[in-house]
């Protein structure tokens, strides 16, 4: 199938925003996005404003801003309990996919803690070197996913600022990192722009960044995940921003598809 049919764009949410769910469906409705990806809270965990929406959801389990990290076993028995929180969320809401940060600090920690589940609908997600607070990150190149997946028995979320942010901290080709993350094919991928001249993460409007989507968009073409999900920054309390940025992103696809770099 054509690549720009198969994609289906994800509107990223998080549990404290169920204001903007009329908003997210009717987006839905007209085809601008294919699902929410829902990012629990531990604020504001309550899922229930969002199991009334027949809607295709992903859910993310809480990241290391919210105190959730697999590597530090100082954060353990929460990690656990969000973990396990956002297992049965995916559960209510029949997500079939659920996202975990690989983590900071240890990782034969992560490792351990991995080892206790067999869900296949966790997906583990690619780190850059440099955290948003200038932490170090696990999951940053292929050797250490592959021990993260557990061998493949988890899949992977390709996230392609991280995987072109730790490009830069290796000091090799974006491209060679891409391509050893390929296979097995991600199931899920998460998108926004960036600025390579800084190693550390950033999630920048599309367009406002320097990454090179042609490369992104021919990785893409190759890979079989038909799930996108929309990173950028939300500016207001509507998803306005999120309009315009998959505007712009759309844009580019059907660009690089005119100049045959998505099948």
């Amino acid at each position: 199938m054509n690549t720009l049919k198969r994609i289906k764009y994800g509107l990223k949410l998080r549990t404290n925003e169920a204001k903007l769910m009329k908003e997210a469906v009717k987006l839905i409705e007209d085809q601008v996005f294919g699902y929410v990806e829902l990012l629990i809270n531990p604020q504001h965990p309550d899922i229930t404003p969002f199991s009334q929406f027949d809607v295709e959801y992903v859910v993310h389990v809480p990241h290391e801003n919210y105190g959730v990290n697999i590597g530090n076993p100082e954060q353990r028995d929460f990690t656990l309990k969000m973990i396990d929180y956002s297992v049965k969320c995916a559960d209510d809401l029949d997500a079939k996919t659920i996202i975990l940060h690989a983590g900071t600090d240890s990782l034969e920690n992560a490792k351990e803690i991995l080892s206790s589940y067999d869900n296949s609908h966790i997906v583990i997600e690619n780190m850059p070197l440099v955290g948003l607070n200038g932490e170090s990150c696990l999951g940053y190149d292929a050797e250490s996913l592959r021990e993260l997946t557990c061998n493949n028995r988890f899949g992977l979320c390709l996230d392609f600022g991280h995987a072109i942010k730790s490009a830069l901290s290796l000091k090799i080709d974006s491209d060679h990192v891409l391509s050893n993350f390929m296979d097995p094919t991600p199931k899920i991928y998460h998108i926004s722009d960036g600025d390579l001249s800084t190693e550390k993460d950033n999630h920048l409007d599309i367009g406002v960044g320097s990454f090179d989507f042609n490369s992104i968009y021919r990785f893409i073409s190759i890979g079989k995940s038909e799930m996108i999900t929309l990173e950028t920054p939300r500016q207001t309390d509507t998803v306005e921003d999120d309009v315009k940025n998959i505007s712009k992103l759309k844009k580019l696809f059907s660009s690089a598809n005119r100049l045959g770099l998505i099948k």
